[in-house]
């Protein structure tokens, strides 16, 4: 309770202004359901503020289920309490073609 306050405090001391978004609550529980870790050590917090970015990476053998050509879809905007996650997928495992020994 007390870090929400001082976070408020910061920012009305930098804008000047009052400044009431509601955090994103960070979830451990969507994380690990969408193969996702923590990019920075520091981004390891309950709350992030709105406005802010938070950046992910793929679980070992996992890669982003979407894909674009501009941005990263693993960095995502805290938007006023709600936090979307990126999914990361699974591999498929690289099968042998290589034809049986013939005798």
């Amino acid at each position: 309770m007390r870090l929400k306050n001082l976070t408020f405090i910061i920012i009305l001391i930098i804008s000047g202004e009052l400044y009431a978004e509601e955090p994103c609550t960070l979830s451990f529980t969507e994380m690990e359901k969408n193969n996702l870790l923590l990019k920075w050590d520091f981004d390891n917090r309950p709350h992030i503020l709105h406005g802010e970015y938070i950046e992910f990476i793929c679980r070992g053998d996992t890669y982003p289920a979407e894909l674009y050509i501009t941005g990263s879809i693993l960095r995502m905007q805290c938007d006023r309490g709600q936090l979307k996650y990126p999914r990361c997928i699974p591999r498929q495992s690289t099968l042998s073609y290589q034809e049986p020994l013939r005798t």
